[in-house]
């Protein structure tokens, strides 16, 4: 959601507080196990509040992953290593919550989302030039988004974010996006 949104101050403290509930949850069961009922306990809101705001426990889940995808639309090139140390020192400040809801215990269509993000953020480097037999923007993106997907990872599972961001360096370094041939 857009900070440039004026959202009703009642709303805001409903969805903060579930998803404070849900980034409490998840630190002690699983996200497949995540019960709108148990939410809304937490959360001290009614259920029909709850649907209110969201359709899903894993629409709520997206939510909390929103600063996440933010961080990532923000990114220029990912060749750009101070951005994505600031991505991955996000990751890390969010470890624990992050990593319940895509680490790799967490709900793999929300990973998904979070590695299509990235790989999004890649292709979004305009075409640096053209040579005779180069890898097309396609599949440099995908390589190269999943790659600091990995990296993301890595900082979930404990890794420094300026380790993880120099083990990818040299995929993310070397990324010229091209267009597809």
């Amino acid at each position: 959601m857009s900070t440039a949104e004026h959202v009703d101050p009642r709303t805001r403290r409903t969805r903060d507080a579930l998803a404070r509930a849900m980034a409490e949850t998840v630190l002690t069961a699983p996200l497949a196990e995540v019960s709108v009922a148990g939410l809304c306990r937490a959360a001290g809101v009614h259920r029909t509040t709850f649907y209110k705001h969201f359709r899903t426990v894993t629409e709520l889940a997206d939510a909390v992953l929103g600063d996440l995808f933010d961080q990532i639309d923000a990114l220029g090139p990912l060749s750009d290593r101070g951005r994505f140390e600031d991505l991955l020192a996000h990751a890390a400040a969010r470890r624990r919550t992050y990593a319940a809801l895509i680490g790799p215990d967490g709900d793999p269509a929300l990973s998904r989302a979070v590695a299509e993000r990235l790989v999004a953020a890649v292709g979004r480097v305009p075409a640096a030039s053209e040579r005779d037999g180069a890898v097309g923007v396609g599949t440099t993106a995908r390589v190269s988004g999943f790659a600091a997907y990995g990296a993301v990872e890595a900082v979930l599972l404990g890794a420094e974010p300026a380790a993880a961001a120099r083990a990818c360096e040299p995929i993310l370094a070397s990324t010229e996006v091209l267009p597809d041939r």
